[in-house]
């Protein structure tokens, strides 16, 4: 009898997909083969970067047993491809199937660095709605890195960069937070099914979207009664925060005080600060005017300029110098002998 019909690999499927990765090439797998044509107990061969397994066909399939062992000298990053032979009873060979191929990739994915865009980790953010978010990892994600967060929520992950970065909108919970952005083990995968085992280096800042204001304002004169020439106004500011060193403009009666030179400092103990201005001969009677701005160290500045006082009396200039009108001596323009 003549036997010249060939039989055929109809499938070839690999326990591990397109990408064998570093969790599964620590054991051993397994390769499905299907044929047509080829009866009971014939061999199928699988061969893999020149290493050769087998099994016996049931009813046209067998599972070829890939040892973990024969994965040892596969080079990270190459394409392999399953090569299936199998023949028949009469030895007419099949066409060799090599339509399925795998990449070996063991190396685990990695977070290279969290960035919020306009803030500096470990400082301040102002913001007064949202941030940006960018998390950049070492290769191609298969999907948006899951994200730990404290002080606020992100919406989902938009990828860029063939899906290496990966961009969110962080919205605080309210307008003062400690933010904390984390990516933990295990929460990013690679397209070949590998996750990171180390945590990323986390990125924290202080959300303050609050503006400073002035909790008592005050005023004092180094003399005593009214200001004048010589005499020191020292100007003290309670914020409702930490701020950062005010400016203060100051006016006399008429118009901008003569001294320009505004001292400044805080004092010991407290977040109090103080401006201070040395009255001139030449400012004008009338009342000392001060205008003062500051900021918090988030860069967030006072809603408006502080010009009054919370508590005391302002103080006025004084710089109206006594006049001597007449004298008269009692004696005249001559004192004699009798009046001596």
């Amino acid at each position: 009898t003549i036997d010249n019909t060939h039989p055929t690999i109809s499938s070839v499927s690999a326990a591990w997909g397109t990408h064998l990765n570093a969790a599964e090439d620590n054991a051993d797998k397994t390769i499905t083969v299907q044929t047509s044509g080829a009866a009971n107990g014939q061999t199928v061969t699988t061969t893999i970067n020149g290493v050769s397994d087998t099994c016996s066909l049931t009813a046209n399939t067998c599972d070829v047993t890939y040892a973990a062992s024969d994965m040892a000298n596969l080079v990270s990053g190459t394409s392999y491809t399953i090569a299936v032979d199998v023949s028949d009873a009469a030895g007419n060979a099949a066409t060799q199937n090599t339509g399925t191929s795998f990449t070996y990739d063991p190396t685990v994915p990695t977070i290279s660095s969290i960035a919020v865009t306009g803030v500096t980790n470990g400082q301040y953010g102002n913001s007064g709605s949202t941030y940006t978010v960018v998390v950049t990892a070492s290769e191609t994600l298969a999907a948006a890195p899951t994200l730990s967060l404290a002080g606020g929520a992100v919406g989902s992950g938009t990828g860029s960069n063939s899906d290496a970065v990966w961009t969110y909108t962080f919205t605080p919970t309210d307008a003062d937070e400690a933010v904390t952005i984390d990516v933990a083990v295990g929460a990013i995968t690679d397209s070949a099914g590998n996750t990171n085992t180390a945590a990323a280096t986390q990125f924290a800042f202080t959300h303050d979207a609050t503006a400073p204001t002035a909790s008592a304002v005050t005023i004092a004169v180094s003399g005593t009664g009214n200001a004048n020439d010589g005499d020191v106004v020292t100007l003290t500011i309670d914020p409702s925060e930490v701020i950062a060193a005010p400016t203060c403009t100051w006016t006399d009666g008429s118009g901008a005080m003569a001294d320009t030179s505004v001292t400044y400092a805080t004092v010991e103990g407290t977040d109090h600060h103080t401006a201070a201005v040395t009255v001139d001969d030449a400012d004008q009677d009338g009342t000392v005017g001060f205008s003062c701005t500051f900021s918090d160290l988030a860069g967030n500045a006072v809603a408006s300029a502080v010009t009054s006082l919370t508590s005391g009396s302002a103080i006025t200039i004084d710089n109206t110098h006594p006049t001597i009108s007449s004298v008269s001596a009692a004696w005249g323009t001559h004192l004699n002998a009798a009046e001596d």
